[in-house]
């Protein structure tokens, strides 16, 4: 997780120079498959075999969701989603589609149990009537 939340820090931060325009997109999970596509045009922007993902997890931020493929042997992708009003839901869409493959790496199943303990709400002790 520290190396997606340092990459989203440095993507993000103000004085990185001018950030790129956010394009919205559509992302859909599949059992197989994740798929980017520009919201307008619909042109696929990225897809991923589940298989050959590396890893993924939600930034300190939790509307920031971001993912590492393989694209090639030794070449490794990293894509930034920001979701509203958070990404719980492709979190765990992508970590199912991962269980049905069959194969989810240990590295995916720490970025969705970082996710979730990060959505649960804290208890301060047990409370009285």
């Amino acid at each position: 997780m520290d190396v997606i939340n340092a990459a989203l820090e440095a993507a993000l931060a103000p004085g990185s120079g001018e950030p790129p325009a956010p394009t919205p997109v559509v992302v859909s999970v599949a059992p197989a498959t994740l798929t980017i596509a520009h919201r307008q045009t619909e042109a696929v922007l990225c897809e991923c075999r589940v298989r050959f993902l590396s890893f993924m997890g939600v930034g300190r931020d939790v509307r920031a969701f971001a993912f590492i493929m393989a694209s090639a042997p030794g070449t490794f992708r990293c894509h930034m989603v920001w979701c509203e009003p958070n990404a719980a839901g492709l979190s765990e869409a992508l970590q199912a589609a991962c269980v049905v493959s069959g194969t989810p790496g240990p590295s995916v199943r720490r970025g969705v149990q970082t996710l979730l303990g990060t959505l649960k709400p804290r208890r301060g002790g047990a409370q009285t009537p």
